[in-house]
């Protein structure tokens, strides 16, 4: 998944930017005060993605993850 797409379903779900580190950033989940670190690459790995989904208590919308490998995440 491309990081600026994941970025934007982070703001989407009120996750704020908390800090930027060398080469993370940390976001920040407003509704549960539950953070996680996004690495700096232009693709994320999916199983990163679910991971981090899943520690922020995200749900990952299925037409997202159907555009790029044709399968859902579904989180907490």
């Amino acid at each position: 998944m491309k990081r600026k797409e994941f970025i934007r379903h982070l703001n989407d779900n009120k996750c704020l930017l908390k800090r930027e580190g060398g080469s993370h950033s940390v976001y920040l989940n407003v509704s549960n005060s539950k953070m996680s670190t996004v690495p700096r690459h232009n693709e994320i790995n999916d199983f990163l993605v679910k991971k981090i989904a899943k520690i922020s208590t995200l749900r990952i919308h299925k037409s997202i993850f159907l555009r790029v490998h044709y399968f859902y995440i579904s989180c907490r």
